[in-house]
């Protein structure tokens, strides 16, 4: 994390002295330079009024602690007594949402206990956390470097490998056989075999769900929405779609980009993506991927018009265009690590109610296991030309200090190179054979 985290302290009114201890840690964070918002530092209430202000801070929050105790946990579970506790059951909501949507991998959530005794009392959505209980200055202090991002043991450096060649068996020939027609030797950057390596480094949820959509034959078209950030490469994911389920051979082998920029309404839109699909007639077998890259800021409270307009056009494509498959793809393009609340529970819940969208896994960082399965998934076709344990080790070099995710395009860096130096692809790439 870079910069000072800010802290919100989620905890129930037990008594007034549990509300005392929790202000006093309040107090003490703030003294040693961690921000923090409580709500006994509300003047009154919020103008906004509190739910809005609790789901406020939040949103806005590098952490939140949740100082655990049976009462919390009564109310975190929504088993209170009707009228008790609402801001702890409508944080409990909230929270429980947000880990479930980020499929468990997120360190937002702390919970923290005054009394060990507490231990049982910690949510089951966070039991899997580190849990800090404050019973001493060590265990505050310790709070404090996870907080900071300081735990832990800073590791030595990894040295140099050393690398070497291996070896290598002659092919099959016979005497009576011409001069081998192979193609000579290039560099990577022109390579499209090595930018397909780059492109398919994951997506593997997001291919799986696409599979399952049009599993059967029949089905024609299909809508789909699919979270990301602009360092996740969205269009690399519709490129591999397109490869992987489109027509086999032809000339085309990426996804078709059509912007919602300049599309004055949901029919000039659709006119606009019809253009791209009618003059392909007659199709040969397989998907076409439509590509529409959204910004959310711009284009979140048009979508529905625009995807509901899509689903009664798209209806009448078999007529039109018989034979043809076609996935549009609609790349939801968040601002910073986590979407807006507002995108969250309201825009993308409406989106899904319409039925004929639909939710793909969101494109997340690459992580360790990605890598193995990327290594393992190599195409047979490549595997003489490239060394893909070297990939490997290059790839989960990345993961080195602590790290256990890496950004999308840290890794396509990694592989294609950057401001033209050589990449992982062009040190493991194999000469051909004269």
């Amino acid at each position: 994390m870079v910069g000072i985290p800010r802290v919100f302290i989620s905890y129930s009114h037990d008594s007034d002295g549990h509300r005392e201890r929790v202000l006093a840690l309040s107090e003490r964070l703030r003294r040693d330079g961690i921000p923090t918002d409580l709500d006994r530092y509300v003047n009154g209430s919020p103008p906004e009024g509190w739910p809005r202000w609790m789901m406020d801070r939040l949103e806005e929050a590098d952490f939140v602690l949740l100082v655990c105790t049976p009462t919390y946990y009564l109310r975190f579970r929504g088993h209170a007594e009707p009228g008790q506790g609402r801001g702890v059951d409508w944080e409990g909501a909230i929270v429980t949402q947000e880990i479930y949507n980020a499929r468990s991998r997120t360190r937002r959530f702390i919970p923290v206990l005054f009394d060990p005794a507490h231990q049982p009392y910690i949510p089951e959505p966070v039991r899997g956390h580190s849990v800090y209980c404050l019973d001493a200055e060590p265990c505050y202090l310790a709070l404090c470097d996870a907080l900071l991002a300081q735990s832990g043991v800073e590791p030595g450096p990894v040295d140099t490998l050393l690398w070497k060649a291996r070896p290598r068996a002659a092919p099959l020939a016979f005497p009576d056989a011409g001069p081998s027609d192979a193609a000579p030797d290039h560099e990577h950057a022109m390579d499209p075999p090595g930018a397909l390596l780059a492109r398919i480094l994951d997506h593997q949820e997001q291919l799986n769900a696409v599979r399952k959509l049009f599993r059967d034959p029949a089905c024609a078209w299909a809508i789909a929405l699919v979270e990301c950030c602009s360092a996740d490469s969205p269009y690399d994911l519709a490129d591999h779609l397109q490869w992987r389920y489109g027509p086999p051979g032809g000339p085309r082998r990426e996804a078709v980009q059509v912007p919602l920029e300049g599309c004055g309404d949901p029919d000039a839109f659709w006119d606009r993506l019809w253009g791209q699909l009618v003059p392909e007639s007659p199709m040969a077998p397989g998907l076409r991927v439509i590509f529409v890259p959204v910004n959310l800021k711009r284009f979140a409270g048009r979508l529905p018009g625009i995807i509901q307009a899509g689903g009664a056009r798209l209806a009448a494509l078999d007529a039109v265009v018989p034979g043809a498959q076609v996935l549009v793809l609609f790349a939801a393009e968040r601002v910073g690590s986590a979407a807006p609340l507002w995108w969250r529970w309201i825009a993308r819940p409406r989106l899904l109610r319409l039925g004929c969208c639909h939710e793909l896994p969101a494109l997340r960082p690459l992580e360790e296991p990605d890598v193995t399965e990327w290594h393992a998934a190599f195409p047979a076709h490549l595997r003489g030309r490239y060394d893909r344990d070297r990939l490997r080790i290059e790839l989960r070099a990345l993961f080195r200090d602590g790290r256990t995710q890496v950004r999308y395009d840290e890794a396509l860096s990694r592989l294609l190179g950057r401001d033209g130096a050589p990449g992982a692809l062009d040190r493991a790439c194999r000469p051909l054979a004269p």
